[in-house]
């Protein structure tokens, strides 16, 4: 009938629209659990890359699942600020009876909220490659919050100085893309992004498993 019909065309668009999705978060979760076990590798002192194999990527796939869950936790307060703030602007704006003084209130107040949110989230993300890391070293998932120890690893010079490589090497590899799809007139953006996400997260795993190791 027509109602089994349009349900039919819903699901099925909606699985068009959401394949994608899903597929890249998949892929995602694989490199975050591949570069996570390359990274144990280096933290237990062994200069190998993990193995891709049938018989891992469910291991690979549960890994990067928690290394996800580890950056969502240490992003959470900001997050939850920074939402509180964007709803309430919102709303405010919604309905509709806003003059120029109560709109710049508004502005401020909510600008104000963002921005607190906006500076703890930015400060959670900056302990999560070493809680990452004390994470990788021991496999069990508490010790990603073990707050002394990682705040520690994280307030050190080396940390620092890796921190700015990686930055510096992803401003690199960006530049790199815009010289090639500029070159190739666009066709090298359908498989650089794939290719310089896997190198840019294999070295930042890379990287600071050396400095996890190297910090006390």
């Amino acid at each position: 009938d027509k109602k089994t019909l349009v349900v039919s065309f819903l699901l099925a668009l909606i699985s068009v629209v959401l394949s994608p999705i899903l597929v890249g978060l998949l892929g995602i979760l694989l490199l975050l659990g591949f570069a996570g076990a390359t990274a144990k590798n280096s933290i237990d002192r062994r200069k190998t890359l993990a193995e891709w194999h049938g018989s891992n990527l469910g291991e690979f796939f549960f890994g990067g699942l928690r290394i996800f869950l580890i950056k969502l936790v240490y992003g959470l307060i900001g997050l939850i600020i920074i939402v509180i703030a964007i709803t309430t602007f919102t709303l405010a704006i919604l309905s509709g009876s806003l003059d120029s003084v109560t709109l710049s209130s508004a502005i401020i107040g909510s600008g104000t909220i963002f921005l607190v949110g906006l500076a703890l989230l930015l400060l959670g993300l900056l302990f999560v490659p070493m809680a990452i890391m004390n994470y990788l070293s021991t496999g069990s998932l508490k010790d990603a919050f073990a707050i002394g120890k990682v705040i520690r690893k994280t307030l050190s010079l080396k940390f620092f100085g890796a921190l700015i490589f990686v930055i510096a090497y992803a401003i690199l590899l960006s530049l790199i893309g815009s010289i090639i799809a500029v070159i190739t007139i666009g066709i090298g953006t359908l498989l650089l992004p794939g290719i310089f996400l896997y190198l840019y997260t294999v070295c930042m795993f890379e990287v600071f498993a050396e400095v996890f190791k190297e910090t006390k």
